[in-house]
């Protein structure tokens, strides 16, 4: 079950880790000058992105609760 539980984890991590660089890369836009067509390309790659990081957290805290659930 440990090992159940650190892959779990793990996925919850990298989720979050997408959802940090999601925010970090959305503040850099706002500071930057550019035109529509590159800030709409860079917001449907950041929505990608995001919806991703969504994912990954999901199924690794679904992970997480049937370790515990069965542990």
């Amino acid at each position: 079950m440990p090992l159940i539980q650190i892959i779990g984890l793990v996925f919850v991590l990298v989720g979050l880790g997408g959802l940090g660089y999601c925010i970090w890369a959305a503040m850099q836009m706002r500071k930057t000058t550019m035109t529509d067509d590159e800030a709409r390309s860079k917001i449907t790659r950041l929505t990608a992105i995001n919806m991703g990081s969504l994912a990954v957290s999901t199924i690794g805290l679904g992970i997480l609760l049937v370790s515990y659930l069965l542990g």
